[in-house]
Order: structure tokens, then C-alpha cells, then sequence
């Protein structure tokens, strides 16, 4: 096989794999726009039975579909938690928000980031002359 040929063959090769990444980013992006962030049950709704499956997902008792899952995972985290449950019953319950919670984790984490700054300067000494 020539070069020209193995350089083709490549091009081909990274096209196709570029499309099927934008297709499966297209997907995701389509289903997270039509999914509520607690609704787990997908009903359009955000209600106790929502906390109880996110619970009964973080413990292993239930084994989510992928939108289920994105609905689910409201702090974030990659898995579905204890803590995930506790907020969408919050939600059902009118206690809090989506957006609420996810303004909490972005002020904790800035908080930490900003108390690690803070023990780095003590414990580092300026190498400033």
C-alpha cells in the first residue's frame, strides 16, 4: 500500500470516527435538553417516587436507562447518590431548586478552591527575591 493510499485511508477512517462523536454529542445534547434535571421517572415531574428510584439507583437496587441516569445525577458527580436523593426530594417538596443546588456546589467549590490557595500560601514559602 502506498502512501497515498494509507493517507486516504486515514482521512476516511478519522471522518467516520468524527461523525459518529457528533452524532453521539448531537444525542446527548438532545436528551439532556428534553430531560428535567430530579425527574427520574420522566413524567415531567418532579416527585417523591423520583427520590425513590434515585435512591434505590445509588444503593444498587435499580439499574437506570442513560436519561433516567442524567435526570438522576443532579450534583453532578458522575454517579448517582444518597445525596443525589435527598436534593429531588427536596425539589419535590418545593424546599428547593435545580439551579439552587447547583449555585451551592459552585460556591463550595469555590470556597475550597479558595481555602486550598490559602494553605498552599502558608505552607509554601515565596520564592520571590
Amino acid at each position: 500500500m502506498d502512501k497515498n493510499m494509507k493517507n486516504r485511508s486515514f482521512a476516511k477512517s478519522a471522518a467516520a470516527l468524527l461523525a459518529v462523536l457528533l452524532l453521539f454529542a448531537f444525542g446527548v445534547t438532545a436528551y439532556a435538553a428534553q430531560t428535567l434535571k430530579g425527574d427520574v421517572s420522566l413524567n415531567g415531574a418532579v416527585t417523591a417516587e423520583d427520590a425513590r428510584l434515585a435512591l434505590r439507583q445509588a444503593v444498587g437496587l435499580e439499574n437506570l436507562e442513560p436519561r433516567r441516569l442524567y435526570a438522576a445525577a443532579v450534583t453532578g458527580r458522575g454517579a448517582v447518590t444518597a445525596e443525589d436523593a435527598r436534593i429531588i426530594l427536596r425539589m419535590a417538596l418545593d424546599l428547593t431548586t435545580y439551579e439552587r443546588e447547583r449555585e451551592k456546589a459552585v460556591e463550595q467549590t469555590l470556597s475550597g478552591m479558595s481555602t486550598r490557595v490559602k494553605l498552599e500560601q502558608m505552607l509554601m514559602p515565596d520564592v520571590r527575591e
